[in-house]
């Protein structure tokens, strides 16, 4: 789709009715101001001593997204090393997988529920991290759907930007 001043906005759902701009262009511009957190504790639970917390955001969606996903892949993603009985080799393993925490950070941002104007966040804890959304899938569908993988997102024209600027794609 070819794209220009006059028809990006119309094209992807930017504008009221009234031609001023949504809260889908907020999203997505310099001006939103929603917090996307990162948080450790210490143990493996909440109720653990909290070690600490670092927002991005105050920018684009888009910019938050990739901040804190480096972030992640650059600072807590450790190496574990293994060494095989059969040889001498070690072998290096990351912690974290990167692509699927990407995939799942990326769909908590797409089906967060901005309405509560909060952003999503990452918890890290000793043995496992956790994505959390404030979105509801079974707010779109049934929960029969939901399990089958039926894809239904809960912002579908911020979506369809992610789509087309190949940041996420619909698989279900």
């Amino acid at each position: 789709v070819y794209y220009n001043d006059e028809n990006f906005t119309l094209n992807n759902h930017l504008l009221t009715k009234e031609g001023k701009y949504n809260y889908q262009a907020f999203i997505l511009s310099d001006q939103n101001d929603l917090s996307y957190k990162i948080a450790q504790w210490e143990g493996s639970t909440k109720q653990s001593k909290y070690v600490f917390k670092k927002e991005f955001g105050n920018g684009s969606v888009l910019k938050a997204i990739d901040d804190l996903n480096s972030y992640i892949k650059s600072t807590h993603n450790l190496i574990r090393s293994f060494f095989d009985n059969e040889n001498t080799a070690r072998r290096d393993e990351y912690l974290i997988d990167q692509e699927s925490f990407r995939e799942g950070w990326i769909n908590a941002c797409l089906h967060n529920d901005y309405s509560k104007h909060l952003g999503p966040a990452v918890y890290l804890f000793n043995d496992h991290l956790e994505i959390f959304s404030y979105g509801n899938p079974l707010s779109v569908q049934t929960k029969e759907d939901f399990l089958r993988g039926v894809s239904v997102p809960i912002n579908p024209e911020l979506t369809s930007v992610f789509m087309k600027i190949e940041k996420a794609e619909s698989s279900g």
